[in-house]
Order: structure tokens, then C-alpha cells, then sequence
């Protein structure tokens, strides 16, 4: 028996901060697991002024949808750069790049569902860095690397 609850308050769970100490920084409570979903993933983010929780990105696999819950930033998605405010709805579809950015001297907080792949395929195009992920592995799959640091198929097998 799945021993989630089928509701919590937003304003009651624990966050955990992560960051690079640099222009990425944020607060993150996975709400998903907590609540029972299963099929769809779920989580508030609390970013501080001046920061992104994350670089510039596209997911080969996962559609996000974003609510914002209090403050304003900036969203740079297809090109552009858009204010954005409490109440906005963002939909990042699958392979559209997208980045939140605090633009303001307060807290930001929003709420991302998404759906929900065992493997995903991430691009950064700033970097031009891609990640892979998949857990049908044990442990899980992570790996990171530029696109330039390509090998051929068959290098290490013989």
C-alpha cells in the first residue's frame, strides 16, 4: 500500500537548497512521491534574486508545466525573453530550450508538474552540453558530456 498522502499544503514541506554557488541557485521540495503521484512529477522551486535554478535546457522527453506562485522573473524560451509574475502558467512542450531567471530582489517560487520518463535526454545549448538519464539501470544512468566529445560505436569493444 502506497503510504503517500493524497494532499499537502505547499507552505508545510521541507526544501532542500542546491546550487553551484555561483549564478544557479535554488530551494526545491519534491512534492510528487509525497502526495502519490506516480505518473506525473511535481515540485515548488524558491529562487533567490539574481538566479536560475537551472541553465538554459530542452528535455527530449519531459513536458513541464510551470504555475508561478509569488515574486517575478524573466522565462527565455523561443528566443525571448518574457517578464513573468504571480499567476503566469508556462508550458515548456518537449525539445523547446527554456530557463526561469529571478529578475527581481525578492524570493521567486513556482510549481513544475511534469510528466514522467524512465530515461530523458537534456540539451544546453549555451554549453552545448547534453545529459542523459535513465533508470532502468542499476544504479541510474547520469552522464554528462559536450557534444563535440563524440567516439565511434565500436571504440573499446575489440
Amino acid at each position: 500500500m502506497n503510504s503517500a498522502k493524497s494532499i499537502t499544503n505547499i507552505n508545510d514541506t521541507a526544501f532542500t537548497e542546491r546550487g553551484n554557488g555561483g549564478s544557479f541557485a535554488y530551494a526545491y521540495s519534491r512534492l510528487g512521491p509525497e502526495i502519490g503521484l506516480q505518473k506525473l512529477g511535481c515540485g515548488q522551486f524558491v529562487v533567490p534574486p539574481g538566479k536560475s535554478a537551472f541553465p538554459y535546457h530542452a528535455h527530449s522527453e519531459l513536458e513541464e508545466l510551470c504555475l508561478i506562485l509569488s515574486g517575478r522573473g524573466t522565462l527565455r524560451q523561443r528566443g525571448e525573453q518574457r517578464e513573468i509574475k504571480e499567476g503566469d502558467l508556462i508550458c515548456s512542450s518537449v525539445g523547446v530550450a527554456h530557463q526561469i531567471t529571478n529578475t527581481s530582489d525578492e524570493d521567486l517560487s513556482y510549481l513544475v508538474i511534469s510528466s514522467q520518463a524512465t530515461s530523458d535526454i537534456v540539451h544546453y545549448p549555451d554549453s552545448d552540453k547534453y545529459l542523459a538519464y535513465s533508470s532502468a539501470f542499476d544504479p541510474p544512468l547520469v552522464h554528462i558530456s559536450k557534444s563535440d566529445s563524440r567516439v565511434d560505436y565500436y571504440d573499446g569493444e575489440e
